[in-house]
């Protein structure tokens, strides 16, 4: 993070003295995982040792505010339900026409912008494979971090609208350092807002983690495309 990021959270840190004690406890542990985030080489590279400093990285900023909570503020406002439901027929052709527009619109993303360049896949089976394994994990990652973390943690002061709002802005911003640079943000925001909704209507992680792993599915095999000619199934 820059000298301007890094003087914008130590402020905003040193703001939540202003709040009750009580109140400032939920924000306090998403400011420390974005320090961590913060404190990171958030990168693409497809080699191991950045794929264990990402694994280790990522996994402590999800890691800290559930153990914040359970063990030192002695609630349970992050509960990861992973419990299955039947979709409903509206959930089922909700993931159909999000999966179908996201077929159309990620490559076409990805060829104008360029932004398929900041990821270096090699025609190699240790590259391809990092490269499946890193969509999937981040993919993963973001929706227990920014939507089931990080929101049911903002919501303890600020309307659902407000905190569903806060955390896509997180969700954009950390996307867009990653890679999903030019006009990604276009594209990643309304659908960080809308795994809120779900997430906040259905009560179910395992359709949001669903939804967002198919579409990195995808995303696996645009990048591969775009770099090697293999998987030609875009148009």
């Amino acid at each position: 993070m820059s000298l301007l990021g890094w003087t914008t959270w130590g402020v905003g840190l040193m703001s939540l003295t202003l709040l009750a004690k009580g109140k400032r406890k939920h924000i306090l542990a998403v400011y420390l995982s974005l320090g961590i985030l913060g404190a990171m080489d958030i990168s693409t590279d497809l080699v191991i040792s950045n794929f264990l400093q990402m694994t280790f990285g990522l996994t402590l900023a999800a890691g800290l505010p559930y153990v914040l909570t359970r063990r030192y503020f002695n609630d349970r406002t992050l509960i990861y339900s992973w419990k299955l439901r039947r979709w409903t027929k509206t959930q089922v052709w909700y993931f159909i026409g999000i999966f179908a527009g996201a077929y159309f619109v990620l490559p076409a993303y990805f060829r104008t912008s360029e932004a398929y360049l900041n990821w270096s896949v090699e025609p190699t089976f240790l590259s391809v494979l990092l490269l499946f394994l890193g969509t999937q994990a981040v993919g993963l990652w973001d929706e227990l971090f920014f939507v089931n973390s990080t929101l049911p943690l903002l919501r303890k002061q600020l309307s659902f609208r407000w905190a569903n709002i806060v955390q896509a802005i997180l969700f954009t911003s950390f996307l867009y350092e990653l890679g999903f640079t030019g006009w990604g943000p276009v594209i990643v925001f309304p659908f960080a807002l809308s795994q809120g909704v779900i997430l906040q209507k259905t009560k179910s992680l395992s359709f949001i983690v669903a939804l967002h792993l198919s579409i990195d599915l995808l995303l696996f095999f645009i990048l591969v495309n775009l770099h090697t000619g293999w998987f030609d199934i875009f148009i």
